[in-house]
């Protein structure tokens, strides 16, 4: 029995360390990975003292839903924070959730990547499942005033393709594993239910740190 209670007790310590390892690691991890605004799809002043990056897929229900806090964060701390979209397709489950990403990554090579996504995820019910999404998607951009020979070439392009699944392999190399994750500073935020719950002290502690209080 003491044998056995001896082994139970060593796959307990070996799993705490374990998982104490991962934590490290993952720590280590995103330090090594700047989480940075300037290669993101930027929204608020450049010089705002707070950081945030979005990572997000449009076709993700709980990333349209976690929009409205979102706002609201924005709307308490006006001229404070700048947001870093950036791409987190979820190809298994979403079929047009890459797609949807090499649109709104062209439309703003126009400079209408806001304005795209807020109609992507406005009308995500209606193109999530849809096997025309190229073709609703070409609506939207000539509603838009986009030129849609120029979107449709550099949609399809490689590179397009490549830089945000890139995206999506950086957001797992720290840690991301749902969408959407946000991350105010280093402080990592899963989910729209902790960004309501947690987003306004978090910001608050980071503006703290420029001697702001708010």
């Amino acid at each position: 029995m003491k044998s056995i209670t001896r082994k139970y007790a060593l796959t307990a310590f070996l799993i705490v360390i374990i998982l104490i390892g991962f934590v490290v690691v993952a720590r280590t991890i995103r330090k090594q990975v700047p989480l940075s605004t300037e290669q993101a799809r930027q929204l608020g002043p450049k010089d705002a003292p707070v950081r945030m990056i979005v990572y997000s897929d449009f076709q993700c229900p709980a990333c349209k839903i976690a929009l409205d806090p979102l706002h609201k964060l924005m709307d308490e701390f006006p001229n404070l924070i700048q947001i870093g979209f950036k791409y987190y397709p979820i190809e298994r489950a979403h079929k047009n959730a890459l797609l949807a990403a090499q649109f709104a990554e062209c439309a703003g090579a126009q400079g209408k990547f806001w304005a795209f996504h807020d109609r992507l995820f406005s009308e995500q019910a209606y193109w999530s499942a849809e096997d025309r999404a190229v073709s609703i998607f070409a609506g939207y951009a000539r509603e838009l005033d986009l030129d849609l020979t120029a979107l449709r070439d550099c949609a399809t392009h490689p590179a397009v393709i490549e830089r945000i699944r890139r995206e999506r392999t950086e957001g797992a190399a720290i840690g991301v594993r749902s969408t959407p994750t946000f991350f105010i500073g280093e402080r990592m935020v899963a989910g729209g239910d902790q960004l309501a719950a947690e987003g306004s002290t978090i910001v608050r502690e980071e503006l703290k740190k420029f001697g702001i209080d708010s």
